[in-house]
């Protein structure tokens, strides 16, 4: 019974989150940074990039992997030669508001990036509607709320390990739940999350997208036991 109990909450919960909601690929444009096989053979360090003879710097472009990507922050750039990726890709990267996710990860990780630079086998998700603040929007992604939802939402299309594969069809599918009071709040403590990211600016983020979402006390509660 208590199984059967649990399973209805999260179904209840799960349509909850959904509810006066729009998908995510009805505000932004979403495309993996590349698929080319051999790709990450072509990559260097930045070592290595800065000893290139400056005419041939011009053909690289940085790069981060799913690796390089937390929540809110990033390693050092590596560095991968341009010919690797399509124009369009090429396009989405000079977007200043774009956010890059990783793919196959235990939880959803997101970051902003305003460079001209490129990714790998992730998602970049760009062309963000001007009426959405994109640091809000990083901020719903990364929360605990939305982990929950995708791996509810595709818990039977999980990897070995409990990995999570973010393609980006089911990634346009995220919920989002737009109310622009909440954009400053949330946005305030994601800048502050990029420069310091402690487990007191992520709770309060957190909490934030439970309030933003309609939560009650045992929603958060039953989000906050997985």
């Amino acid at each position: 019974f208590s199984s059967f109990s649990l399973i209805s909450n999260s179904t209840k919960l799960l349509n909850k989150i959904m509810q006066l909601t729009i998908p995510l690929k009805n505000i932004a444009k979403i495309r993996c940074g590349t698929s080319k096989t051999g790709f990450s053979k072509k990559i260097v360090s930045k070592k290595t990039y800065q000893n290139l003879p400056i005419s041939a710097m011009k053909n690289y472009i940085p790069i981060l992997n799913s690796s390089d990507i937390g929540k809110y922050t990033f390693n050092e750039y590596k560095y991968i030669p341009i010919t690797e990726f399509s124009c369009n890709s090429l396009n989405s990267f000079k977007d200043n508001r774009k956010l890059f996710m990783a793919r196959m990860t235990l939880q959803v990780r997101v970051v902003a990036n305003d460079e001209n630079v490129s990714c790998g086998k992730v998602n970049v998700i760009y062309d963000i509607s001007h009426e959405v603040n994109h640091l809000f929007l990083l901020g719903v992604l990364n929360s605990r709320l939305i982990t929950y939802y995708y791996t509810e939402k595709h818990k039977n299309s999980h990897l070995s390990g409990g990995f999570l594969s973010f393609d980006t069809v089911t990634v346009g599918e995220i919920p989002i739940k737009l109310d622009s009071k909440y954009y400053t709040k949330i946005s305030d403590l994601v800048l502050t999350a990029m420069i310091n990211n402690n487990e007191d600016v992520l709770k309060k983020i957190d909490n934030l997208v439970y309030d933003l979402y309609d939560l009650t006390p045992e929603e958060i509660s039953l989000i906050e036991s997985k």
